[in-house]
């Protein structure tokens, strides 16, 4: 294995004179993939940052929030919570007309849920029309029934002994727990890979000897992740310890010295370089700056990702106002 050199401010006094100039930049010396690392701020590839954001978690949790949201619209699309707790608490009624009874293809507990089309006059002469559900057959086609309404918006209204929506409202809490829990995986991705940035951006180089490698209880296609604890020293001269966590990859654990890039205002904050999720280790150009590996995917998956999100809050938004 070639050698492997780090030089930073904290040993210059240890180097012969006449390399001072020399000595006034962070260098890495390792098999040729990063000879110099530019002082921060860097920039960072579009690539990269679509890549880190949401990361490996992040795009599991996409999934599930995603798919999960398409439960919850199947489910509970029709409910609009603000509403609903209005009608639940309404005292204002009329007598209504039942229009039509058709069988649904949802089930309760085995029983066939009813939708129930009505028609009603408001005291200001207003014909409204609306329809609400029951779980087994209650009202007939021309029956004058009791409807709730509220007065400024009539046309939210329920027939007596039957609800507004075609499922229980509390379905959406049932239905929602898989986009929830995908959302706070997608939150902790996307915060995870903001610290990745960052540390790329502002971070100084240094490399670590490893401590341990462990498996974690989380799996990506039945692979689990990894945990990769290794300990580095500053330019402050102090020893630090870190960790970071990654699918298994060929660039890590291959050489003795990892590169770890940390905070030098904290060093505690620390990741291991090639646990960026991009395809090929990263590399940096002749003015050491950030390279792209110029694969277009991971800014296509973090859009779609955006857009599915951007479509979930404004479903969500509409249910309410």
């Amino acid at each position: 294995m070639p050698k492997r050199w780090i030089v930073t401010r904290s040993v210059r006094e240890h180097w012969p004179n006449g390399k001072q100039d020399f000595l006034q930049r962070d260098y890495l010396m390792t098999t040729g993939r990063i000879m110099y690392l530019a002082d921060p701020p860097r920039r960072v590839p579009w690539t990269v940052i679509a890549a880190a954001i949401p990361g490996m978690i992040g795009s599991m949790g996409a999934l599930f929030f995603l798919f999960g949201m398409l439960f919850v619209v199947i489910f509970s699309g029709d409910v609009r919570p603000l509403e609903e707790l209005r009608l639940s608490s309404a005292t204002t009624t009329a007598t209504a007309t039942v229009t039509d009874v058709r069988e649904t293809n949802s089930t309760e507990n085995d029983v066939s849920v009813y939708e129930y089309r009505f028609t009603f006059r408001t005291p200001n002469e207003t014909d409204v029309t609306g329809k609400s559900y029951s779980t087994g057959r209650i009202w007939s086609k021309g029956e004058r029934v009791p409807v709730t309404y509220l007065p400024d918006k009539p046309g939210v209204a329920q027939l007596q002994d039957t609800r507004h929506t075609e499922f229980p409202w509390w379905t959406a809490l049932l239905v929602g727990i898989f986009p929830f829990i995908g959302g706070v995986m997608l939150l902790l991705g996307a915060l995870s890979g903001w610290r990745q940035i960052r540390l790329l951006a502002l971070g100084r180089l240094a490399y670590a000897r490893w401590i341990n490698v462990t498996a974690t209880s989380t799996t990506v296609n039945d692979q689990p992740v990894m945990k990769y604890a290794f300990e580095f020293q500053a330019e402050d001269g102090q020893m630090y310890q870190g960790h970071s966590k990654s699918l298994p990859k060929a660039q890590l654990g291959d050489e003795a010295n990892e590169p770890v890039l940390y905070l030098p205002a904290n060093p505690d904050r620390s990741m291991l370089l090639d646990a960026v999720p991009v395809r090929s280790s990263l590399s940096a150009d002749g003015s050491g700056q950030w390279l792209s590996d110029g694969n277009p995917w991971p800014i296509l998956w973090s859009s779609l990702i955006g857009l599915g999100v951007l479509a979930v809050m404004v479903f969500v938004l509409s249910r309410f106002f």
